[in-house]
């Protein structure tokens, strides 16, 4: 397994992996007709967007002992209007279902830290679906935490889905600098 940045040439891997990791991750979390309706050819035209432009978020894809794309995650500075200066956001990260607790979330994992580093971030934050219990845990395991925030997001898919944010503080090396 390998991590690369990914190019547009990628957009239809990780549409494909977006959709088979929502399908099988939101089942009975989000409304079902919404899953059903996930169009490839919308997905891959909104991924070849993003990754032709400059963009302030970051994609990274996995990549299995074949080569092919199994796994992408999205980063960037957060977004949240609340957000101090150094904070990042893990916006997305998905990897196909038949990859699943195979101990590729932690590669993917690390590899965010990584870049957190390089980008002296002090925390990063991420927003998930309260009910999602099986992400809560992954990210719980990683060292997030709920921070207290939440919101409802009424446009995605067009029933409210409660979302939670998690937080993970970074080391601090000597000299009060972010590592």
């Amino acid at each position: 397994m390998s991590i690369r940045s990914a190019v547009e040439d990628d957009a239809f891997a990780i549409a494909r992996i977006q959709i088979l990791a929502w399908r099988q991750a939101y089942a009975g979390l989000m409304p079902q007709d919404f899953l059903d309706r996930m169009d490839s050819v919308r997905r891959v035209t909104s991924w070849r967007r993003a990754l032709s432009a400059p963009a302030a978020m970051a994609t990274d894809v996995v990549l299995g002992p074949g080569g092919d794309i199994i796994g992408f995650f999205v980063y960037g500075a957060s977004r949240d209007a609340d957000a101090a200066v150094g904070t990042g956001e893990l916006v997305a990260i998905n990897l196909l279902p038949a990859h699943w607790r195979r101990g590729l979330g932690r590669s993917m994992m690390a590899r965010l830290l990584a870049a957190a580093a390089e980008r002296r971030w002090q925390a990063l934050t991420l927003w998930v679906l309260e009910t999602n219990l099986q992400a809560r845990r992954f990210y719980e395991a990683h060292g997030f935490e709920a921070d207290g925030a939440s919101q409802v997001d009424l446009k995605l898919t067009g029933a409210p889905l409660h979302l939670l944010r998690y937080r993970r503080l970074l080391s601090m090396p000597p000299h009060g600098r972010p590592g």
